[in-house]
């Protein structure tokens, strides 16, 4: 099975207004579709205000579903998205 070295996972929080949200809990889930591989889970770190990311290490070349759920914010919102993703070698 072909592997993919190293995969970043980035996010840019926003608000309607289009102002960086800072102080999120982001998490990411990757799950292999009608796979039985446990889910790959990371936390994402802030860098610049707003911005989150996290590298996830030695993931299978090959479609993906990327699960994103972002936690908190000035009222306590949840945002939580589902892609489908394909990570090539």
């Amino acid at each position: 099975m072909e592997r993919c070295e190293a995969a970043r996972v980035a996010v840019l929080a926003k608000d309607a207004d289009g102002a960086p949200l800072s102080g999120l809990t982001v998490t990411a889930t990757l799950r292999r579709p009608a796979s039985p591989e446990a889910p790959v889970v990371v936390v994402l770190s802030e860098g610049e205000t707003g911005r989150y990311q996290a590298m996830v290490n030695d993931l299978a070349a090959g479609n993906w579903i990327l699960d994103l759920e972002a936690l908190g914010g000035r009222e306590g919102e949840a945002f939580k998205s589902r892609n489908r993703v394909f990570l090539s070698q």
